[in-house]
């Protein structure tokens, strides 16, 4: 069985020349070539790679900081290069004497199992954030693994370089031994577990790149992916593909919608907002400007008065409690018939298609109307179902649309007009009956 050890290392000049010599000399039996002794420096600038190799190792260099995962794939690359079997990893800060390096690489005589050190933390008075950390790892890891694993992050370990380099770990960073911890228990690498003792220098005197609590968090978020992706791919293949396609289809369904409506969006004139507000009277009589609203009779008696725009806001502002409730009667009656949202929406789609142009056979003033009817809807609930200004048109369109589905002679309305003669005020009273 022959042995790699690589050491990734980020900003350790104080303790990298030590942990080098400490591990020539625990290694010295094995007559390690110098190849076999491996540092990678991930981007440090304090002249951590000068000193490792000063010491007696080969250094491997990164061009930038990559992180831990990417450290650790350089080095298992650089040893399955130079014929090597197993590759014993460990951490630049000092933390794991020489002496339990050499306890794990001798743990088992199988070239194919993956070999975890345990840290005593309690006993090597490892900070308390640490411990929690530790604890918090250990437990989500062991429950997606399926099996107890006594330290998840642990960075002296023991890897079969066949089996891991054939894994596809995407991880980088910490979580990349969470990754791997993971994808070789699924894949039924033999898991050997060992004590080992471990030193926790003072506060001031530690190096340290993990962080405490972003990098759990990492950590967790790359556990349940792992395992959501191992659980994937032991499915039937049939599942895998119909899943896949399922998965393509919604991806083209959710983006052609997205490019449809952009492409059929009916565009509101500019406008100018009038800025009259609703005044109810003591009386019960709701004004805006000249226009009011009188609840009388069973009736509601509505005047409207001005420019388009004027005629849009106050229409609102003084029926939209109205208008409200009308559009969720007809919503509602749309998902009673049609009680599938993905049909729904299809339906919608055709529609946007099919009127896209509606809004060209408005006048000028009627849009502009509309526009303000728009703003003035603000806030509004169906607004996520069709935009406002787009239902409005095709709200005040429905009459037109209507028609062009019936062919019928009988289908229109009657309209009944009377002259200022008829009323007392003088007022013109224009009559519309549907048929």
């Amino acid at each position: 069985m022959r042995v790699c050890i690589i050491v990734p290392a980020f900003n350790a000049a104080r303790s990298v020349a030590h942990l080098v010599n400490e591990l020539q000399v625990a290694m010295r039996d094995l007559e390690l070539r110098p190849e076999q002794l491996v540092l990678v420096d991930d981007g440090s600038s304090d002249g951590t790679g000068e000193l490792a190799a000063a010491a007696g190792a080969t250094v491997l260099r990164l061009d930038r900081n990559r992180g831990k995962g990417a450290a650790l794939m350089a080095g298992f690359a650089h040893a399955r290069e130079i014929g090597c079997d197993v590759a014993l990893t460990v951490d630049a800060d000092g933390q794991h004497p020489a002496a339990s390096a050499r306890l794990v690489l001798d743990a088992s005589p199988d070239p194919r199992a993956l070999v975890l050190g345990v840290r005593d933390m309690v006993g090597a008075g490892a900070p308390k954030p640490n411990q929690m950390s530790n604890r918090f790892s250990n437990f989500v890891l062991s429950a997606f693994a399926g099996r107890k694993i006594a330290d998840t992050q642990c960075g002296l370990r023991r890897y079969p370089l066949r089996e891991t380099l054939a894994l596809p770990i995407r991880a980088g960073g910490y979580a990349f031994e969470a990754e791997a911890l993971l994808r070789l228990v699924a894949a039924g690498v033999p898991v050997v577990e060992l004590q080992v003792p471990v030193i926790y220098p003072p506060g001031k005197e530690r190096v340290t790149h993990f962080r405490i609590a972003r990098d759990p968090a990492h950590i967790v978020v790359t556990v349940a992916r792992t395992s959501a992706s191992i659980a994937f791919a032991r499915l039937p293949r049939w599942v895998r593909r119909f899943a896949v396609a399922a998965l393509a289809f919604t991806l083209f369904a959710t983006v052609g919608h997205a490019i449809l409506r952009a492409a059929t969006a009916i565009h509101a004139p500019s406008i100018t907002m009038p800025s009259e507000v609703a005044v109810t009277s003591p009386s019960g009589i709701t004004h805006v400007g000249p226009a009011y609203r009188h609840d009388h009779d069973g009736l509601h008696e509505v005047y409207l008065e001005g420019s388009p725009e004027q005629i849009g806001a106050q229409h609102v502002r003084l029926v939209r409690d109205r208008m409200v409730a009308n559009e969720y009667e007809l919503w509602g009656t749309f998902k009673h018939f049609v009680p599938l949202s993905p049909v729904r929406a299809l339906m919608m789609d055709i529609s946007r298609v099919r009127y896209r142009h509606v809004d060209e056979g408005f006048p000028e003033p009627r849009l502009r109307e509309l526009a303000a009817q728009s703003r003035a809807f603000d806030p509004d609930p169906f607004a996520p179902t069709l935009e406002t200004f787009h239902r409005m048109v095709f709200l005040h369109s429905l009459y037109d649309i209507a028609l062009s589905f019936e062919h019928s002679p009988l289908i229109g309305c009657s309209v009944l007009g009377l002259g200022p003669s008829a009323t007392a005020e003088g007022h013109t009273l224009i009559a519309r009956a549907f048929d």
